[in-house]
């Protein structure tokens, strides 16, 4: 709005009230106002009464909002959509994985299928990516040396960014450490010196800086989601072409991407955006066209005194050989699913019984109680039951079943108190019919303990 216009509305109206503006201050600062303005008269001599308030702070704490509910209704959909893929990548690796053991399987039809479970595999990464954005996926948070980090990440990325790109470091000494899952914070540097390198086609400087930041309430009112207190920032810089500001809007949006087709994904920073938001940080970006771009993620240090617990990832088994004598049943609401899983879990010699719901489930152990050794349910289910609350009932019946949980989401989504209950473990989709064999085998042998989450790959 400029003053022009403001004394077009005055001699129009006589009276301006509320009238949103943006004014260059003397520093050649922008600052957003509402105006006030009206005509008077003083001793016979017109004025002008012109009143300014200052509304830049309250304006960009509201784009804030708004930006921040945005991905919020996006990570839900994402969500959804993961869950949903991982349902249907379960069926489709776990099918052809059982097809490719078949020895008299004709040569070209191995091929397609191999092309059909690589191309699944693919797919199961993107739904890795989806859950990351939603901050849906399993971590593993520990104490973790940052710089040590930064510096096993670059020596790969010397050999991917390009010898036209000079690659620095300015680590600071002496850095306490973050509270983060390590596999998490080498995506998050991959993930934006890729996006860098990407950023500067014709060669340039890509430049990785570690400090250690105190948030105060100064800087609080300026970013609606940091965190007070000590802070360790890793910012990437490159000196490429920048972004505007409708760009910088959404580049952490899912499968945006200002790349050729084919030639990106668009997840790389929606990824990190959400790594960071689940580790309790936040991202800043600093770009402008013609002056390269400039990505801070914040990461909070670790707990004094904090002794890390780490899931395992991997279960160590024992061979036995499953019998006939052990009964499995199978919950789950998908139908090719619970195929697949049935004839996996038959095919290694187990005895399944199978429910569709959490009904029908009451139903079978009515009659099957005393021969049923274990559940394996999943999690969210369309009917009133859920896979927890049936888990619970038939626990409360019978307190030596085993349990596992399996779900397109991560274990994270349901809560602190569902990791703590006994005598279960957590199976992520999508799975192998190999995994799946050991998963069940091991926890039949495993005494009652706390909940282990199964990161599954």
């Amino acid at each position: 709005m400029t003053s022009v216009t403001i004394r077009e509305e005055l001699a129009a109206r006589h009276v301006v009230r509320n009238l949103a503006a943006t004014v260059v201050t003397p520093s050649d600062e922008k600052r957003e106002v509402l105006v006030a303005a009206e005509n008077l008269e003083l001793g016979n001599s017109p004025y002008q009464l012109l009143i300014l308030q200052d509304i830049t702070d309250r304006v960009r704490l509201e784009n804030e909002l708004r930006q921040a509910q945005k991905m919020e209704a996006v990570g839900r959909l994402a969500a959804g959509v993961a869950h949903d893929f991982n349902n249907i990548l379960t069926v489709i690796l776990g099918n052809t994985s059982m097809q490719l053991r078949n020895p008299r399987l004709d040569e070209k039809l191995a091929a397609s299928l191999n092309h059909v479970q690589t191309a699944a595999e693919r797919a199961t990464a993107l739904t890795r990516q989806l859950l990351a954005y939603s901050r849906k996926q399993m971590i593993q948070r520990r104490s973790v040396a940052l710089n040590e980090v930064v510096e096993q990440t670059v020596a790969m990325l010397r050999r991917v960014i390009g010898e036209h790109i000079a690659l620095d470091m300015q680590l600071a000494p002496d850095l306490p450490p973050i509270f983060a899952d390590p596999s998490n914070v080498d995506q998050v540097i991959m993930n934006l010196a890729l996006n860098a390198r990407d950023a500067m086609p014709d060669g340039g400087r890509l430049t990785l800086t570690t400090t250690r930041v105190e948030i105060d309430k100064a800087y609080r009112a300026r970013n609606s989601e940091a965190q007070l207190g000590p802070h360790i920032c890793l910012a990437v810089k490159d000196t490429g072409h920048g972004m505007d500001t409708a760009t910088v809007a959404r580049i952490f949006d899912p499968f945006f991407t200002t790349k050729d087709p084919g030639k990106g994904t668009g997840m790389g920073l929606a990824t990190v955006y959400g790594a960071l938001k689940q580790h309790g940080g936040w991202v800043e970006v600093d770009s402008a066209p013609g002056r390269g771009t400039t990505i801070r993620t914040y990461f909070p240090l670790c707990p004094e005194g904090h002794v890390a617990t780490v899931r395992k990832s991997e279960i160590a088994l024992t061979e036995v050989a499953p019998t006939d004598k052990i009964t499995i049943l199978v919950v789950e609401d998908e139908d090719m699913l619970r195929e697949f899983v049935s004839d996996a879990l038959m095919t290694v010699g187990y005895r399944v019984l199978s429910a569709a719901n959490g009904k029908d489930a009451l139903g079978v152990w009515a009659k099957h109680k005393e021969e049923i050794d274990l559940l394996l349910t999943d999690v969210v289910m369309p009917e009133s039951i859920s896979g927890r609350q049936l888990a619970h009932m038939l626990i409360m019946d019978k307190p030596e079943l085993k349990v596992i949980f399996t779900s397109g989401y991560s274990s994270e989504l349901f809560g602190a108190e569902f990791e703590s209950e006994k005598n279960h473990i957590f199976l992520a989709k999508p799975y192998l019919p190999d995994r799946l064999a050991q998963t069940v085998a091991s926890h039949l042998q495993s005494r009652p303990a706390p909940a282990v989450a199964l990161a599954v790959s």
